[in-house]
């Protein structure tokens, strides 16, 4: 009987002395485990990092060096219009080695030098624009090792506080077992829970140490000179709501906004341009020759390759636009289902932290809430930026905000004002009009082809001629400035 009343007061203190623990550390946990999404005025948000890494990284010089060196083919292509310098003409005069023919090859090749020269002007835009897109591309890749450092840190973090967690549970069940509450197989249980914990810990560290390392060699720091960069985390939850956009809108402003697309159409300028040149060849010295049809037939093909290379350019555009787009909204959704999960844990944490404060429940089954709560957390955690990524490589796809519009469909209207023998289609809105770049008109008749309007004062204005039908319908496609597309569609008596 006395051994048995030792044994409960034992236990009472125990509950007290672990409370008073508690106050420390479990009653503020919530709070503490909070701090993963905590921003600071001294971290570095993704624009700045990415601004680092398009100044300093060594590709995108050596790609500027390239358009340096296509640029200054101009110079040279330009050169040959007149390849014999001044010392060369006045040697050849005062050697009386000058020849007529000098001067007729000269003015002969005229046509064939200055279409060499609009080609290498193609292709100097076409690295210029390819420029571009290298710029976009590592843009994008620092933002997913950005991303991912920040996942990994918020994942340590959790980690490390449930490691906190399981020791002070073991503390707990040791106390236990001295008074007899508790058995060594149950603390046993418990340090392997541990070990597994740390192991886990251990591997994080790996991979955080190995992506900081890639990290660090994108921003061109070395160890040093990194250690005491600090990234900012994003507390900012993404909405499905965010989020509603037209699939089809979406790919027409990627083609429109690319830069590999426009590069690849300067490169077909160019093979046209190099075409026009070998055929105006023959009238040089240099074309004439058993392989003027052979250099002409080699140049055509250029051509239709370039023309290939295009039209894979624009199918893979299209293709990463719905691909990245299924891959954002699956990663989407699972953040939805993984926060409504941490939700639920944390307001069943918050009740049973309530009952400990009440004495009603022992810290032990606080402790393994929140070891719950900290799991859910986690889970949360990395699917919060697991959803980001997979935005930043949209967003890369689309060249743009990828968020429902700004701009709503109702916000316009399509006007038809009736002539003879053509009508006139125009656009009107409540507010200005001073954001839309052009207006593409599409009719359902495939008979009428699709019409471009671009005066903004006319309301982007177009004439359409009359016909037999009693109906005319369509859409129109609004182009902001920055790309971004509004799909209105029409249909009136004629």
């Amino acid at each position: 009987m006395y051994k048995q009343i030792f044994n409960i007061l034992s236990f009472v203190l125990l509950l007290s002395t672990g409370g008073a623990r508690a106050q420390e550390y479990n009653l503020k946990l919530n709070e503490r485990s909070q701090e993963i999404f905590k921003t600071s005025p001294e971290a570095l948000d993704l624009k700045q990092v990415q601004d680092m890494v398009v100044n300093d990284q060594i590709e995108l010089k050596i790609a500027y060096e390239r358009v340096f060196q296509a640029q200054k083919k101009i110079g040279l292509a330009r050169a040959q219009y007149f390849p014999y310098g001044l010392g060369t003409v006045g040697t050849m005069y005062w050697l009386n080695i000058w020849n007529p023919l000098i001067l007729v090859e000269l003015v002969t090749s005229l046509p064939s030098k200055w279409y060499n020269v609009q080609s290498e002007k193609n292709l100097r835009m076409a690295e210029e624009y390819s420029y571009r897109a290298l710029r976009e591309n590592l843009k994008n890749q620092i933002a997913a090792l950005y991303y991912t450092i920040l996942k990994e840190e918020a994942v340590l973090t959790l980690l490390k506080s449930e490691v906190f967690l399981l020791e002070q549970l073991r503390e707990v069940y040791l106390e236990r077992v001295a008074i007899g509450l508790s058995t060594m197989d149950e603390v046993h249980s418990i340090e392997l829970r541990i070990l597994d914990q740390r192991d886990i810990v251990l591997k994080f560290t790996g991979y955080l140490v190995a992506e900081k390392a890639a990290f660090n060699e994108m921003i061109a720091r070395n160890p040093e000179q990194a250690k005491d960069l600090k990234l900012q985390p994003v507390g900012e939850f993404l909405e499905a709501s965010d989020y509603q956009t037209d699939l089809d809108t979406l790919v027409r402003s990627a083609l429109n906004r690319s830069p590999e697309l426009v590069a690849a159409n300067y490169v077909v300028n160019a093979a046209y341009k190099d075409k026009k040149s070998v055929r105006w060849s023959i009238l040089s010295f240099s074309g004439i020759g058993f392989g003027y049809w052979a250099r002409i037939n080699v140049a055509g093909s250029k051509i239709e390759q370039a023309k290939l290379n295009r039209e894979l350019v624009e199918t893979t555009l299209a293709n990463q636009v719905y691909v990245f787009e299924s891959r954002f909204k699956n990663t989407l959704s699972h953040f939805q289902s993984e926060y409504a999960v941490y939700s639920d844990t944390n307001f069943y944490m918050n009740g049973v932290l309530e009952q400990f404060k009440a004495g009603e429940v022992s810290l032990d089954q606080l402790i393994e809430v929140q070891i719950l709560y900290l799991k859910d957390l986690n889970e949360m955690a990395v699917a919060h930026y697991d959803a980001l990524i997979k935005l930043n490589d949209f967003e890369r796809a689309v060249l743009g905000d990828v968020k429902t519009p700004k701009f709503a469909s109702n916000d316009f209207e399509v006007v038809l004002q009736r002539g003879n023998p053509r009508s006139n289609l125009s656009i009107t809105s409540s507010g200005s009009l001073d954001h839309i770049e052009k207006v593409e008109y599409v009719f359902d008749d495939a008979s009428i082809r699709e019409i471009h309007g671009y005066s903004k004062q006319s309301g982007f204005n177009v004439r359409i001629y009359n016909r037999a039908d009693t109906v005319i319908s369509g859409f129109v496609r609004l182009v902001t400035a920055d790309g971004e597309i509004i799909k209105k569609h029409f249909k009136f008596d004629i």
